[in-house]
């Protein structure tokens, strides 16, 4: 509400109003008149959500809540992202079976607080560290892997198939295992194993031809001998001259 003053006019001196009951005169000085006239009140201004008198949060939300939170029609704020090297870098993440040495880890985080290196940036460096320390590890493995495969490929090739292979190899072992002590059999084999040279198709070779007279010879087949056999390589061929055979001593009787 709001108070106004108004002023009036003082009423004329010949009128009754001007007089008093005895015909005296009233004072015609003009007084204030103070009349009270009504005010729209101006409204509060209110979020639409509901505010706290004590905190001005909205209502129900702790102390901090709501801040930060993007307005409608806002895009969310980031959230911080620390930049720099922490105080202590924390453990890294590492791949299944993977160990980090103590010693290389060390020298490793000194580094990279060196580079001022944020947690994240770092275990980028060590996933790939990791990743390319693993491949170096494998590679030599798999390169002799691929050689054995081409190995036995060349040797089945060069000795007749899977068939000629296998039995090159029996004949191998079996002069190995009749030629040498006992005790010298499983160390020989082993360093065949252990070096590659006994999938080596040209030390495979070499071996059938060194151990070839240890070898031993086929069976012969079954059977009557045959003529060849039983025939005298002194004995001339063609018809027999009787004194030849009774004087075979003789120059002009020995066989041509």
């Amino acid at each position: 509400m709001t108070d106004v003053t108004i002023t009036t006019e003082a009423p004329a001196g010949n009128t009754p109003e001007a007089r008093t009951s005895d015909g005296t005169l009233k004072d015609q000085s003009p007084g204030p008149t103070t009349t009270t006239t009504p005010t729209p009140e101006s409204p509060t201004q209110t979020d639409p959500a509901g505010t706290s008198f004590l905190t001005g949060a909205k209502a129900g939300e702790a102390e901090g809540e709501g801040k930060g939170k993007a307005k409608e029609g806002e895009a969310a704020p980031k959230p911080d992202v620390p930049s720099g090297a922490p105080e202590k870098y924390t453990d890294f993440t590492l791949p299944e079976g993977f160990k980090f040495d103590a010693a290389a880890l060390t020298e490793a985080q000194t580094v990279f607080k060196e580079l001022n290196l944020p947690q994240a940036a770092a275990q980028k460096l060590v996933d790939t560290y990791a990743k390319q320390l693993s491949a170096s590890a494998t590679a030599p493995y798999d390169l002799w892997a691929n050689t054995q495969r081409e190995w036995n490929a060349e040797i089945r090739s060069r000795f007749g198939g899977e068939e000629g292979a296998q039995k090159l190899a029996g004949d191998i072992n079996a002069v190995i295992t009749r030629t040498l002590p006992q005790t010298l059999q499983k160390s020989f084999r082993a360093a065949l194993d252990f070096t590659g040279a006994g999938s080596n198709p040209d030390m495979l070779e070499a071996f059938s031809i060194m151990l070839r007279p240890h070898m031993e010879g086929r069976p012969v087949p079954t059977g009557n001998p045959s003529s060849a056999a039983n025939t005298d390589p002194t004995r001339p061929s063609g018809p027999i001259d009787p004194a030849a055979a009774m004087y075979p001593h003789l120059v002009g009787n020995r066989p041509k």
